[in-house]
């Protein structure tokens, strides 16, 4: 889903500062009478609310939030802050996906909608049209995890194209109305949610063959399947990517599945059975097929998901990743970040 693109793994945060030299970001949120008034109170609405913000580039799987909180007078909530970079911000119940420095924002919320205005608007207005596109389509089941047949499967895989090449089409039609990297940002986006959907589809799929609940779904059926629906022109343009600051989601699970596939998603050899070994062919792939920051992230990701969280870090095969990753010399935050887990896990 869109959302799980705003979930992120560390490799360094530019703090958000109040210096002088910053700009100042407006935000102000007005709420319907019926919601602050309720007759009778369904809630007690406090009075004082908290807005969360985070760089829009950052890279930390579990990032740290900024916040700041203000009073609720006449059901206006107006938040000041001060940022020389672009964030973005959630207020409980809304999200505001790109805001800038300068910015002020204007939300008028009838308890179901937002309806925005102000400075820096645009670019949230051409986001709620994108993301109005799967709101109007018609999901080929409840959702992308309700896969009981290859049918299914291909039919989420359809959807997943027609919505995305409605959303890419609204994006490239207000291009010129946005900044270059609002454009990109968002273009990332679009393309990460597609592909995490199809992805978790083609997961589900491969479970039910794997326990046999699809007779006929043969290994060689499914590597067939993967081949036709996962190399397409938006899911290797992302995977091409150097500078991403998305979510991981979708490349770290391709990247998985991508190894599975050379051997044929025949998942009970010696290599499979090996944990340790496992990951080691993970952390490889990741080497070998992606670059720059992306490239760093992933394998980071990799190092944590598998052996340092979950493995002994003193083992040969970990201790040969690490090694390995050591000796590169970019990205010092990435390295710094691993080298504390590790010293972690050696503690516990």
């Amino acid at each position: 889903m869109l959302s799980a693109f705003f979930l992120t793994i560390s490799c360094h945060h530019k703090v958000i500062n109040t210096e002088v030299s910053a700009r100042k970001i407006v935000i102000q949120v007005e709420m319907a009478r019926e919601i602050v008034y309720q007759k009778p109170a369904n809630f007690v609405l406090k009075d004082e609310l908290e807005l969360e913000y985070l760089p829009l580039k950052a890279t930390e799987y579990s990032p740290q939030w900024s916040s700041v909180k203000t009073k609720i007078s006449e059901r206006k909530i107006k938040w000041v802050l001060y940022s020389d970079i672009p964030i973005q911000a959630n207020y409980g119940f809304g999200r505001l996906s790109i805001v800038n420095p300068g910015d002020s924002i204007n939300v008028r919320y009838n308890g179901k909608k937002s309806v925005f205005a102000g400075k820096g608007t645009d670019k949230l207005l051409i986001w709620e049209e994108v993301r109005g596109v799967g709101e109007r389509m018609i999901q080929p089941t409840r959702n992308n995890l309700v896969i009981n047949s290859v049918e299914d499967y291909l039919a989420w895989n359809e959807y997943i194209d027609n919505k995305l090449t409605q959303q890419i089409a609204i994006l490239n039609f207000y291009m010129r109305r946005i900044q270059p990297f609002e454009y990109d940002y968002f273009k990332e986006v679009i393309v990460s949610s597609a592909e995490d959907d199809r992805l978790q589809a083609f997961s589900v799929l491969k479970s039910l063959g794997k326990k046999g609940k699809l007779p006929n779904l043969k290994p060689s059926n499914l590597s067939a399947i993967w081949d036709s629906t996962q190399y397409k022109h938006w899911s290797q343009w992302l995977r091409s990517l150097s500078d991403y600051y998305g979510s991981l989601n979708a490349l770290y699970q391709f990247n998985q599945f991508e190894v599975q596939n050379r051997f044929g998603f025949e998942l009970n050899s010696d290599s499979f059975i090996n944990k340790e070994m496992r990951g080691y062919m993970y952390y490889d792939n990741a080497k070998r097929k992606f670059k720059g920051l992306l490239r760093e992230r992933l394998m980071a990701y990799t190092l944590y998901k598998l052996p340092i969280a979950k493995r002994n870090v003193g083992s040969p095969i970990v201790q040969s990743m690490l090694t390995d990753y050591y000796s590169q010399s970019r990205f010092p935050e990435c390295k710094k970040w691993i080298k504390s887990l590790e010293d972690k896990k050696k503690e516990n």
